[in-house]
C-alpha cells in the first residue's frame, strides 16, 4: 500500500512539475514612474515597441526616462498572481543621446498586494553604445504581482537615467495542469488502481 501511494504522490508531483515548468512572457498590465520625461512614454517599457526577434532598435521614441533625475523607480503591475522565474532588460544604450543615459545599479523587489515589498537583490546592469541591442536576464523566484525596480545610478549622464523594455517570466499562480499533466496523472491513478485489485485479488486467493 505504501508503494501504490509513493507512486501517485510521485504521478502528481511530476505533472504539476511539468505544467509549473510552462512558465513564458507575463503580460504586464501597466507600469507607473517615479518621473517621466515629456517626450518619452513610460509605456513604452511594456508594449514591446522597438523590438524585432528579442532585440531593441535604439529609436528613442521607443523607450523611457526618468524626467531630470539620475535616480527613479518602476513599478510594474502584472495584473494577477505570478510564480516568477525572472526578467529580461533592454538598458536604454545606443541609438540615441548616449549610453551614459543606461541604468546602472538596480535593485528588484516584489509585492502581492502593492504596499510591501520584499527586496529580491541589487543588481548592476551593463550598457552598450551598438544602436542595436538585446536584453540582459536576471534570474530569481518569486510569487508576485507587482515588480518594484529601484534605479540608484547610470552610466555617467548627469541627469537622465533610462531603460527600454522590460519582460518578465512566470507562471500564473492560479494555473491548472496541461492536458498533458492531466493525462498522465489519470494514466497513472489508473495503473495504482489496478495494482492494488490485483495485490487484493492475489491477497484473497491466499486465504
Amino acid at each position: 500500500m505504501k508503494a501504490i501511494v509513493r507512486t501517485l504522490a510521485a504521478v502528481a508531483a511530476f505533472a504539476m512539475a511539468g505544467s509549473a515548468a510552462q512558465a513564458a512572457n507575463v503580460a504586464v498590465s501597466g507600469v507607473t514612474a517615479s518621473s517621466t520625461y515629456y517626450t518619452y512614454n513610460v509605456q513604452n517599457l511594456i508594449n514591446g515597441s522597438g523590438l524585432t526577434g528579442g532585440v531593441h532598435d535604439g529609436d528613442y521614441t521607443h523607450k523611457w526616462m526618468t524626467d531630470q533625475s539620475q535616480t527613479g523607480w518602476l513599478v510594474f503591475d502584472l495584473g494577477s498572481s505570478y510564480n516568477l522565474t525572472g526578467t529580461d532588460i533592454w538598458n536604454y544604450n545606443g541609438g540615441c543621446c548616449g549610453e551614459g543615459r543606461s541604468a546602472k545599479d538596480l535593485r528588484i523587489s516584489t509585492s502581492l498586494d502593492g504596499v510591501t515589498y520584499t527586496t529580491l537583490g541589487d543588481y548592476v546592469l551593463g550598457n552598450t553604445a551598438a544602436s542595436d541591442f538585446t536584453a540582459q536576464q536576471i534570474a530569481f523566484s518569486s510569487l508576485a504581482r507587482y515588480v518594484r525596480f529601484d534605479l540608484f545610478s547610470n552610466y555617467e549622464d548627469g541627469i537622465y537615467t533610462g531603460l527600454s523594455e522590460v519582460q518578465f517570466q512566470g507562471a500564473s499562480a492560479g494555473a491548472v495542469p496541461e492536458p498533458a499533466a492531466w493525462a498522465m496523472m489519470i494514466t497513472g491513478f489508473g495503473l495504482a488502481g489496478t495494482a492494488l485489485r490485483r495485490r487484493r485479488s492475489i491477497a484473497a486467493a491466499a486465504a
